[in-house]
């Protein structure tokens, strides 16, 4: 038998609301963990649900940014459209940086 687990928030200022630390730690939610819920709203039998859709650690959150999800959109669409060469690995990039410094390069 699956046990529901329920719980009651209040939201504060702007809708804010603290997920209770049984629901926390049930998904796996570590304290230096950031995560996002997705929200659904059924008209007909008036609830809204909540479901974890992404975790990460928070000092990666810049990665999780609508800005930044956009910029990785776009150079993955350039690289697909062959407008970006290497260097690819550590060992062109040596190479790379040996060859502008022979040009003089800085």
């Amino acid at each position: 038998m699956v046990r529901e687990k329920r719980a009651h928030i209040a939201p504060v200022k702007k809708g804010r609301c603290t997920i209770p630390v049984e629901i926390r730690r049930y998904f796996g939610f570590a304290p230096e963990e950031s995560f996002y819920l997705e929200f659904s709203l059924d008209e007909k039998t008036n609830t809204i649900t909540a479901r974890p859709v992404g975790i990460h650690k928070i000092e990666q959150s810049w990665f999780w940014t609508a800005r930044h999800q956009a910029l990785e959109r776009e150079a993955d669409e350039s690289l697909q459209q062959g407008e970006f060469s290497g260097p690819f690995d550590i060992e062109e990039l040596i190479t790379s940086l040996a060859e502008l410094k022979g040009q003089g390069g800085s």
